[in-house]
């Protein structure tokens, strides 16, 4: 069976697995891939990943302009069996909100790990409401997304893919700190602003270093701006030693690498994830309300830094206290209750 598969090629960790872990799942179907060929390292080593890399961006561009649907998407739409599209934040209202992105194609479309939002208006809401309903499958990741298309027939909701990924590192204590970052510049409805959070970070690494314990600074996803946050984080901690990991497709020495740490400050969704699957102490960051959403879901009742509120406890306070407590959220159930994610297409690829 040959697959178009949708996904968000911009070489970042959490949706690289996510290609890595389907691709993995079904080895008898053939996945086509439509992405820049700087982006694909991580799946030059899977054999029925198919790469089909941006050859024709220029013919894209020109149909785009003219509003039709880029040329080799197209291609890949009319030779293939079906399409999945397996992605987190899938539907996200446009800046603008002049022109909304096509969500439909000329066969099945199954949704895999996505949610819904942000959005600001009921017209998209509307929107993707409509579109979905052409949907053969859409399994969500969170219940606050799920209870918007709730009364669509093929909604269905599970817990994000990752707490189901099946090649994570045989866990160990490990040590230090691990700060996952990103850059809030692009985020929007943040109570504190991109330099406030690079100070707040930098701080919080300084106080890790008087306690003599190693910090390492992750970034999930150069592209989105994790490097350059990095680098003015570490311009703010006056020579302090930390360690810098960059993810380059190389998912499994970057998830060894996180579990080297003891514990794990989760700006990044992921980071959380993987860090729960690691059995590691995870301080989630939250920029986002699909990180509150899932961390309502799950009952996490850990310590949680929101960037969206004003008044609460800085990274520095919730480290100091959180380092020392036991780590105790068991995610047995979880990654069980993941596998739900696949269970219609585990019926159409599995014979």
């Amino acid at each position: 069976m040959e697959v178009y598969l949708k996904a968000y090629y911009r070489m970042n960790l959490g949706d690289d697995m996510f290609v890595k872990c389907i691709a993995e799942r079904y080895p008898e179907v053939t996945f086509r891939v439509y992405a820049d060929r700087r982006y694909l390292a991580a799946f030059e080593g899977i054999r029925n990943v198919k790469a089909y890399p941006c050859l024709y961006a220029k013919i894209d561009r020109a149909s785009e302009i003219l509003g039709l649907h880029p040329f080799v998407d197209r291609l890949l739409l009319n030779h293939s069996d079906t399409v999945v599209y397996i992605g987190g934040s899938v539907f996200i209202e446009p800046k603008d909100g002049t022109v909304f992105p096509s969500l439909t194609s000329q066969g099945d479309m199954y949704y895999i790990g996505c949610n819904f939002g942000p959005y600001r208006t009921e017209r998209y809401l509307k929107y993707v409401y409509e579109s979905l309903r052409s949907a053969s499958d859409v399994c969500f990741r969170d219940s606050y997304s799920y209870g918007l298309f709730k009364e669509l027939p093929q909604a269905r909701m599970a817990p994000d893919v990752l707490f189901g990924y099946p090649s994570y590192p045989q866990k160990k204590k490990g040590s230090g700190v691990a700060f996952s970052v990103i850059d809030p510049s692009a985020r929007s409805g943040l109570e504190i602003s991109a330099e406030e959070y690079y100070d707040e970070v930098a701080e919080a690494i300084r106080s890790c270093a008087s306690e003599k314990k190693r910090v390492a600074l992750f970034s999930f996803c150069s592209y989105e701006g994790d490097d350059s946050a990095i680098e003015k984080i570490v311009s703010r901690i006056n020579g302090t030693s930390v360690d810098i990991f960059s993810y380059n497709g190389d998912i499994s020495g970057f998830l060894n690498r996180l579990n080297d740490c003891e514990c794990i400050v989760a700006t990044r969704f992921h980071a959380m994830v993987i860090g729960w699957m690691l059995s590691k102490k995870v301080l989630p960051v939250v920029y986002s309300a699909k990180q509150t959403n899932v961390i309502n879901d799950i009952g996490f009742t850990g310590a949680v830094r929101n960037l969206a509120k004003k008044g609460t406890r800085s990274l520095s306070e919730l480290l100091e206290k959180y380092l020392s407590e036991p780590v105790d959220f068991d995610v047995g159930q979880l990654s069980a209750e993941a596998e739900n994610q696949f269970c219609v297409t585990d019926r159409l690829f599995i014979k």
